[in-house]
């Protein structure tokens, strides 16, 4: 399971959505998407800090300008 940890009203993560999205697909996983404010202890963890992508256990695998689908999908690749 991949995680993207989103706000609303953030550009950075309209953007990421559909990329993620399809490296996840394209690699069979399985999407959760998650507003980091209704989570206080994302929200502290990493405040403004997003988009970000955790992998299985929760490492971060990107963050920020997320724009090179193909970059993601070798590093959700190498957690598997």
């Amino acid at each position: 399971m991949v995680t993207l940890l989103t706000r609303r009203e953030c550009g950075l993560c309209d953007q990421a959505r559909p990329l993620v999205a399809g490296a996840v697909g394209r690699l069979g996983g399985e999407l959760v998407e998650l507003d980091i404010d209704s989570d206080p202890d994302l929200a502290r963890r990493f405040g403004n800090r997003i988009p970000v992508v955790l992998g299985p256990d929760e490492e971060v695998v990107a963050e920020g300008a997320i724009s090179d689908e193909r970059a993601l999908r070798r590093s959700l690749k190498r957690l598997r």
